[in-house]
């Protein structure tokens, strides 16, 4: 044990390249990505090599950044999605290292070990490639950040926090606005609680160093689209047509009922952010912070259903919740039962097999049966267009699922 606490960040690193190549559909052993977001995404990012505009040459309502990572993905390796991969390993691999910091607040050995290694695997298998999906270790970081405040009982956040806390939110908000919603009530809890004890002076001053980490990632991005004279394209695309695009999502009531019957993946996540307010009472004993955690998972869950006619997809924002509730579960297991499996190398390697086998069956799909049925008319047609000389298609949006990567079409 003691050698794997030595060499934890290796196993971490290990595990997330792992977990991409065997669960991603960005994963290079694929023949093709058959997510058709990402298609677009990985489209759009290429253009802006080409001196294309999005929103006004190019069109998908999501935010700029996450047409930025897949571009940068483009430009690491231009022939697929192993530069996306990349990227992926790297965020996976933060999410475990920042997970194990955020589980030592409720629980100590092995456990801190070995729970993190659930979080990549949810959002791999759920949706790969997806924005939340990036968004998921700066939630991990932005709660380490505010449960330290809270058991320091400290008045003021450190400066440099604010500031990173600042660059997070809007990192969130120019990948898909309505994923801030995350962040809205523990910096209301922080900078109310400044307010309440320190004064007015206390709080313009934190909220200066949040507004300055806001502002170094938004202005680039408007000075960016302000050159190139498309701000009004921006706004209408990303704003206005998203929130259009919300007021189709279905019923609340209904989407409810239904994620808790969608398989373990969400009625087993919501059933553990219900019981992350137990692990969270048990560990604070604080009424205002319990009432700030539950009021979080209730807006979060509300903006997440108000993303539009898929609000599964952004379910992953609300994960970071369902680990807490992970966490706790496994450790009131740990003290009812005492397992001494509980203390041995052999739950390491459970934790570690099990979520490879999920990856496993998954990659498993990916190349056989069901999928290689959905996709069988696609194939047909781009084996038809290799005969052909000199082809030209245009791009089928949300029909493509790898359409045009697999077509032997130039993508130029």
């Amino acid at each position: 044990m003691e050698h794997f606490v030595k060499y934890r960040n290796w196993y971490y690193l290990g595990t997330s390249i792992l977990f991409v190549l065997i669960a991603a559909s960005t994963s290079p052993l694929y023949e093709f990505n058959r997510n058709p977001d990402g298609q677009v995404y990985m489209d759009i990012g290429k253009m802006l090599f080409y001196g294309k505009s999005p929103y006004s040459e190019l069109f998908d309502h999501k935010g700029p950044l996450i047409f930025l990572l897949y571009g940068v993905g483009y430009a690491i390796n231009p022939g697929n999605f192993f530069g996306v991969a990349l990227i992926e390993i790297i965020f996976t691999y933060l999410t475990l290292k920042w997970g194990y910091r955020l589980s030592n607040f409720f629980t100590k050995g092995i456990l801190c070990t070995i729970i993190p290694f659930y979080l990549p695997l949810c959002y791999l298998l759920m949706s790969a490639g997806h924005p939340a999906e990036f968004l998921i270790p700066f939630q991990i970081l932005s709660l380490i950040y505010f449960f330290e405040y809270f058991y320091s009982r400290n008045i003021l956040l450190p400066s440099i926090k604010l500031w990173n806390l600042g660059m997070i939110v809007s990192f969130a908000f120019w990948l898909k606005f309505n994923l801030c919603s995350f962040w809205l009530v523990p910096l209301f809890f922080i900078l109310f609680r400044i307010w309440k004890q320190a004064g007015a002076r206390r709080l313009l001053k934190s909220v200066s160093h949040f507004s300055g980490g806001f502002m170094a990632i938004t202005m680039p991005i408007l000075i960016y689209y302000g050159i190139q004279g498309t701000l009004n394209d921006l706004y209408e695309c990303y704003f206005s047509y998203n929130f259009s695009y919300g007021t189709e999502a279905q019923p609340f009531a209904w989407f409810t009922w239904r994620l808790f019957l969608k398989g373990i993946t969400f009625g087993g996540c919501s059933l553990l952010m219900i019981f992350s307010n137990y692990t969270v009472w048990k560990h604070t004993k604080s009424v205002p912070f319990l009432i700030a955690w539950i009021a979080g998972i209730l807006i979060t869950w509300i903006a997440d259903f108000m993303g539009g006619r898929a609000p599964y997809n952004y379910f992953i924002i609300l994960l970071p919740y369902a680990f807490i509730g992970l966490v706790g579960l496994m450790e009131l297991v740990k003290e009812k039962l005492q397992w001494k499996l509980f203390y041995s190398r052999k739950l390491y390697l459970l934790a570690i097999l099990c979520p490879l086998a999920a990856s496993s069956y998954n990659f498993y799909q990916k190349f056989t049966g069901k999928l290689k049925e959905n996709n069988r008319g696609l194939e047909k047609i781009c084996a038809h267009l290799r005969s052909i000389t000199d082809p030209q298609i245009i791009h089928f949006m949300d029909l493509s699922f790898g359409f045009v990567q697999q077509a032997p079409v130039s993508r130029n």
